[in-house]
Formats: structure tokens, C-alpha cells, sequence
């Protein structure tokens, strides 16, 4: 067991703390399409470079800590909501990511990229 990278691109981002966690502050971004769900923000299609870009931060993660925000992104929402998948960042760097993994709900908003979510501003929005 060792030590994973992760790319945080909203509630994450706070959640992570120290001693699981070393802080890299590497900002980057990685490729998808980011909305707005309200209380969360969903990713999608990451990796698909034609979708535009996602901004957030790159952070060390321990594996068993890891395996814990497994079960906290499961929980937080519908099981298999969210899944962890392997994405390249802009940076070029192998990072873990929660990619959401259901049908998009009617009222979430698509946020134009580069897309930043966060939960204290409005984000600029598409229709």
C-alpha cells in the first residue's frame, strides 16, 4: 500500500486533509464536461479531449484512504453514482478521478469551460 494520485475538482477538494493526504497544491485540469447539481458537481466523460476542460487540484492519497472516499462518494448519493476512474491530467500526470455514472438530472447545469465548481459562487453557466 502506498500512496495514489487524486484529481479534486469540488466537494473533495475540502475534504481532504492531512495526515491522509499530502498537499501537492498542484493546480491542473483534466478533460471532460463539468454541471453543476446544485449541492455537487458532476464530471463526465473524462478523458475526451473534445468536451473542454475541468479545473481542480492534484493531491496525494493514501491507498486505504482512498478506498474510504470510495464508500463517502457511494454514500453520498445513489450507490454507483459516482465512479473512480484513471484520467491524464494537462499536466500529463496518471491521477484518480469520480466520474458521476448516471443519467444527468434535468436541472443540472453544464458550467462553461474551463469549468471550476464551487459550492460558496455561481458558476457561469450554459443552457
Amino acid at each position: 500500500m502506498g500512496w495514489e494520485l487524486l484529481f479534486a475538482y469540488g466537494t473533495l477538494e475540502e475534504a481532504l486533509d492531512p495526515p491522509t493526504t499530502l498537499s501537492l497544491d498542484i493546480r491542473d485540469a483534466v478533460p471532460g464536461c463539468l454541471y453543476d447539481l446544485g449541492s455537487a458537481p458532476a464530471a463526465v466523460r473524462l478523458g475526451n479531449k473534445t468536451e473542454g476542460l475541468i479545473l481542480g487540484e492534484v493531491e496525494a492519497i493514501h491507498s486505504e484512504e482512498l478506498a474510504k472516499l470510495d464508500r463517502r462518494e457511494e454514500s453520498r448519493a445513489a450507490p454507483g453514482a459516482y465512479k473512480r476512474v484513471r484520467v491524464k491530467t494537462k499536466r500529463g500526470l496518471d491521477v484518480w478521478a469520480y466520474e458521476f455514472n448516471e443519467k444527468m438530472p434535468a436541472n443540472a447545469k453544464k458550467i462553461a469551460s474551463p469549468a471550476r465548481w464551487t459550492p460558496t459562487s455561481k458558476a457561469i453557466m450554459q443552457a
